[in-house]
């Protein structure tokens, strides 16, 4: 270690023997966990237009927390924003940008290289951190180019810079090698390829994002951003003491040893799908709610009053009960002009017992969840 002010700098002489026990009870356990949540997402059908809205919403997430990580605030509507419109003024939102042109760029790498993209090279890497810094302000960095200075991150030492080259050259070998590429899963390359190249930091700024889109990038190749771009920075972001407790558990603890790192991300990763998946089937159950209205509107179960009522709430419309109850709101008002309020105030009460529409603090909305009672 050496001594910086009043922390101690920890250095760790890289090596690649990552020392993963294949056989591990845990791991291959966390492995088959993983499969069935990727295969049970890839099954769920979804309309085109839901696709597309899902793989934006998981890739504003992605970019939200892989810039999260290094201090940008920016929220996800903001990421969102700034995105659609292309409009980069402050530094927050030209790294927000530069990350979604990253993960544009990696399917578009995949998309012409196909099964030869499965191997890393370290212009790609150089690429990767080149998209990721152009334009931004850092002194000491130039996109795409190793770092001629020594830097420090947090209370951990990277390497002298002169031992850069040699490095990258070696974690090239090893990422491609056999060992690696063919006994490990994807996942698990995506792992321990983050975890060896933001150890080795090879660039003035912007390794955490780089890292972090090499192992994206090995997720996609590996098949499991089917649905957008699932990523371990979402769960990273959340828990950032711990991230960084189990980098350095590896490194010094562990000596190495990346069992325990990888099963910690698996379990991480895991997580992140469970939750993907549930995001896909709220869509899913939304579907089937509006298709189960359609059919109670044709069976004149409710009537078209009804109906435009519960399609407001199911399109973000705000509704209290006493707005229904009284033609107080502007929708109800207008929807009921020609009735009198007992009128709407029987749709409403049969609409609430048909469980169409719930009540909660004195607001209505959408019951959506009534669909859970047709889950096999």
């Amino acid at each position: 270690m050496r001594h910086r002010g009043d922390t101690f700098m920890a250095r760790w002489q890289v090596h690649f023997n990552h020392q993963i026990d294949t056989d591990d009870r845990e791991l291959l356990s966390l492995l088959v966990q993983v499969e069935a949540y990727r295969l049970s997402i890839m099954k769920i059908p979804m309309p085109p237009a839901v696709q597309r809205e899902l793989d934006s919403l998981n890739m504003i997430r992605q970019i939200k927390g892989t810039t999260g990580l290094e201090g940008n605030a920016l929220t996800e509507a903001e990421i969102k924003k700034v995105i659609e419109s292309g409009k980069a003024g402050r530094e927050a939102e030209k790294e927000a940008v530069n990350a979604h042109k990253v993960q544009l760029f990696i399917r578009q790498y995949h998309e012409q290289h196909g099964s030869s993209s499965l191997y890393i090279s370290e212009d790609f890497i150089k690429k990767l951190h080149y998209i990721n810094t152009e334009g931004l302000s850092n002194y000491h960095n130039v996109p795409g180019q190793y770092r001629q200075v020594n830097v420090h991150a947090g209370d951990y030492t990277p390497p002298d810079y002169t031992e850069i080259p040699a490095l990258m050259k070696k974690f090239v070998e090893f990422i491609n090698s056999g060992d690696v590429v063919h006994r490990l899963a994807p996942l698990i390359r995506a792992i321990i390829a983050h975890f060896y190249l933001i150890t080795i930091h090879p660039f003035g700024d912007g390794n955490g994002r780089t890292s972090r889109a090499l192992e994206a990038f090995i997720l996609y190749t590996g098949g499991y951003n089917v649905r957008g771009f699932y990523s371990l920075a979402n769960y990273h972001y959340r828990h950032r003491d711990q991230y960084i407790v189990q980098l350095n558990k590896a490194r010094f603890m562990d000596q190495g040893n990346l069992n325990n790192f990888v099963k910690y991300c698996i379990r991480a990763f895991l997580e992140e799908l469970q939750s993907v998946q549930e995001t896909i089937l709220g869509y899913v159950k939304e579907i089937m709610f509006k298709n189960y209205l359609l059919e109670q509107l044709g069976r004149k179960a409710i009537n078209n009053r009804m109906f435009s009522v519960v399609q407001f709430l199911l399109n973000g419309g705000e509704l209290y009960v006493d707005e229904y109850r009284h033609k107080k709101h502007p929708f109800i008002a207008h929807l009921y002009e020609s009735v009198t309020a007992k009128t709407a105030q029987r749709d409403l009460k049969r609409l609430l017992n048909a469980q169409l529409i719930v009540e909660s603090d004195k607001k209505l909305r959408a019951n959506v969840d009534f669909m859970n009672m047709y889950r096999v």
